[in-house]
Order: structure tokens, then C-alpha cells, then sequence
């Protein structure tokens, strides 16, 4: 009986109009954590880091927002983290990362997310006691 190959398909991008993109999204492992408000006005969960297994990589990316030295390099590091922490809950594309993190200018949500992953960092990426927004 001759095995049959099954090819990987490439996932389907985020629905437009009023669907739930956050949930149709989410990774089978998806771990909760902060809801912060994205670009496309829904709610997304960037995820805690799990104390009972080493995560370098979680590690690198919270030392590097900690080190950098400027408000610019800061912000760098926060966006590598923060598209991190949503590519771990999160089947997305490039395209789709773009739309997520694309604020219209002097959106508030922005601020909101910039203070969320920077509460993140400074608690090493446990809940920092804030919870995110809801």
C-alpha cells in the first residue's frame, strides 16, 4: 500500500471585515498573558514567559529591551519582542504582522502596547502585576 505525502499548506491570511482574526490566529499551544488592542482594533495576547523551562530566545530579546541604550534602540528592541511574543501565540504572516503594527498616527493604542511590552521586560516576562488591558 503505497504512503500517501501530505503537502503543508500555506495558512490563510487574516479575514477582512468584522471576523475574529485573534482567535482564527491562534497557534494550537496559544498561552494567555497581556490583551493589548492592535492596529486592527482587536484584542491580541502577548505571552507570559513559563518559569518551569528555559527560553533563551525569550531571554536574549527582554535582556536586549534592558540594555538598549536609547529611546530609539529601546523601541527597536520592544518591536522584536513584541512580534516575538505574538509569532509564539499567532500563525501570521509578514503582511499580517504589518497590519497588526501599523498605528495610525497619535493612536493611543500604540502607547498602550509600548507600555505593556516594556512592563513585560522589566518582569523579565512574567505578569508584572498590571495584567494588560481587557
Amino acid at each position: 500500500m503505497p504512503s500517501t505525502v501530505i503537502e503543508p499548506t500555506e495558512p490563510e491570511p487574516l479575514p477582512d471585515g468584522p471576523l475574529d482574526a485573534e482567535r482564527v490566529s491562534r497557534r494550537p499551544g496559544f498561552s494567555e498573558g497581556w490583551r493589548v488592542r492592535l492596529a486592527d482594533g482587536q484584542y491580541w495576547t502577548l505571552p507570559l514567559r513559563k518559569l518551569d523551562q528555559a527560553d533563551l530566545k525569550y531571554d536574549a530579546l527582554v535582556a536586549a529591551v534592558h540594555q538598549a541604550e536609547d529611546r530609539r534602540e529601546a523601541l527597536f528592541a520592544g518591536h522584536a519582542l513584541t512580534i516575538f511574543l505574538l509569532d509564539r501565540n499567532y500563525a501570521l504572516q509578514p503582511d499580517d504582522l504589518s497590519v497588526l503594527l501599523t498605528f495610525p498616527q497619535g493612536d493611543p493604542a500604540l502607547v498602550e502596547l509600548q507600555r505593556v511590552v516594556w512592563e513585560l521586560a522589566l518582569a523579565g516576562g512574567q505578569d508584572g502585576g498590571g495584567g494588560g488591558s481587557q
